[in-house]
């Protein structure tokens, strides 16, 4: 609604007040405009996604490696003394925090809110903590989900970043193929089997070859980022 005020010529005592209704386009137009405005935008922030994850899941693969080795270590080494059983819940607390971080991970790419179900620590004496600790479920099931990352979201992080990394110096070719002196050594990046690139002319081709291949590249991380993601929910409730 909109308000046009006339005001009168001088020495007149009335002023004129017209209302003018406008109507805004309905929200089904307003959203369809926009998804037509911006599908390269949305394709390239669901690709940033899946390799922010991914990236992500490499570094909680490798953290969580760390953990498990050191604490399963220390505790099994300490297990012949009354502090071992001590150290194990110490242990218990650092597999907890750990799968925390990945619950967070999963959490934030799948857009839901994860929870471990950990039984509740009565207070009481340190051998009921104890008890509690080693008896819980939820405990064992965060060390054998870590074990798991270890090596499978490793390997998945690993692959997708591998991938990426190639296609993005091939895109890049013609920037950086010059700096090496000796290109026929340099097997998958400028010695591709069928040719070695040797000038700016087969750098624009390999340019183009990386260019075509980024979209196999993105379904591969798309791909390899939703099975990681279900399977980890799957363990880590």
């Amino acid at each position: 609604m909109i308000l046009v005020i006339n005001y009168p010529p001088e020495g007149s005592l009335m002023t004129d007040i017209t209302a003018i209704s406008t109507t805004a386009p309905p929200r089904p137009v307003v959203a369809r405009s926009r998804a037509r405005r911006g599908p390269v935008a949305r394709a390239t922030r669901a690709a940033a996604r899946d390799l922010a994850y991914l990236t992500g899941v490499l570094g909680t693969s490798i953290l969580g490696f760390v953990v498990w080795t050191v604490g399963v270590s220390l505790a099994v080494s300490l297990s012949v003394l009354v502090i071992g059983v001590l150290v194990w819940v110490a242990v218990a607390g650092g597999l907890r925090i750990t799968v925390d971080l990945d619950r967070r991970l999963v959490g934030w790419y799948r857009g839901v809110s994860l929870n471990g179900r950990y039984r509740h620590q009565v207070a009481g004496s340190h051998t009921t903590r104890v008890k509690t600790t080693l008896t819980d479920p939820r405990v064992w099931a965060d060390l054998r989900w870590l074990v798991l990352n270890s090596l499978f979201g490793f390997a998945v992080a690993m692959v997708a970043l591998a991938v990426t990394t190639e296609v993005v110096s091939l895109v890049a070719m013609p920037l950086w193929w010059w700096a090496i002196s000796d290109p026929h050594h340099q097997y998958a990046t400028l010695n591709l089997g069928i040719y070695t690139v040797t000038s700016t002319g087969w750098a624009l081709v390999t340019a183009a070859l990386g260019l075509a291949l980024a979209p196999i590249a993105l379904g591969i991380n798309r791909s390899l980022a939703r099975v990681h993601s279900r399977v980890a929910q799957r363990y880590l409730v």
